[in-house]
């Protein structure tokens, strides 16, 4: 019901107010790592902090992409169908990382390495 309750506000919207938007999308997939059992996968994450470094730069894909790609993970939860969830989580990631190897192939066309960028005061270097 958490995980419903965050995204509540966008169903059935025309227009997504992209703010209040990352701060829903960051607290879903925090709120997915809290819930997680895997002890790997919650090092990782404690380790690198992931989900924060991603989203330091702001979405990486617009709510009009990712807003029913997270609608069915929690479905998935909901109904306890684990291959509904995971399916809809290995969409998503590879949705992204799609997104993400194109931006990284991109700046790399552009003669820059893409370890040594700089988001705000964060270095990646």
């Amino acid at each position: 019901k958490e995980l419903e309750s965050i995204f509540s506000s966008f169903r059935n919207t025309f227009e997504i107010d992209i703010g209040k938007y990352r701060i829903a999308d960051q607290k879903f997939h925090n709120m997915l790592f809290d819930l997680c059992t895997n002890s790997l996968v919650t090092r990782i994450n404690e380790t690198f902090q992931v989900i924060n470094r991603t989203l330091l730069s702001g979405l990486i894909r617009p709510p009009e992409e990712t807003l029913d790609e997270h609608l069915k993970v929690i479905e998935g939860i909901r109904n306890h169908d684990v291959k509904m969830a995971q399916t809809a989580i290995e969409e998503h990631d590879r949705n992204t990382n799609n997104i993400i190897q194109k931006t990284v192939n991109d700046v790399q066309r552009l003669g820059i390495n893409p370890a040594e960028i700089y988001v705000g005061e964060v270095s990646f270097k």
